[in-house]
């Protein structure tokens, strides 16, 4: 590629850049750890299985379980404002990306997560239909 960078994009460019220039990346390290222990915690309350390696220095910032529904529990997470993924044949993950994801985000995701369980929202039959995007 060759010509003159869009003005535009490089302004963004350069803002991202000074982000992470102030940033202390274990202190990033620090929280994506925390909020992993919280939200696993509030999985294994609820009984579902974390299959995301225990030590931090194993996993990226995300943590994963196995449930038999878990894609229609993460379209009914989805459907409530929580946005997980779906893993074939049975994971569900979710990013914890702590430059914007608050303690109370993941708390109020693990809440959210309970009630669908615990209403089985999530046996609805719309949700088990499989969408080109998860």
């Amino acid at each position: 590629l060759a010509g003159t960078p869009p003005m535009l994009a490089m302004a963004g460019l350069e803002a991202g850049v000074d982000l992470w220039l102030d940033i202390d990346r274990a202190q990033v390290a620090a929280k994506s750890a925390t909020l992993f222990d919280l939200l696993a915690a509030i999985g294994a309350r609820l009984g579902l299985e974390c299959v995301s390696p225990a030590n931090p220095a194993e996993r990226g910032s995300h943590i994963s379980f196995r449930h038999p529904q878990a894609y229609a529990l993460c379209q009914a997470l989805i459907a409530r404002g929580v946005i997980g993924d779906f893993r074939d044949p049975d994971i569900l993950r979710f990013g914890l990306t702590p430059l914007y994801l608050g303690f109370e985000d993941v708390w109020r995701a693990g809440e959210i997560l309970g009630e669908i369980l615990a209403t089985a929202t999530h046996t609805d039959p719309t949700f088990s239909k499989r969408n080109a995007v998860t």
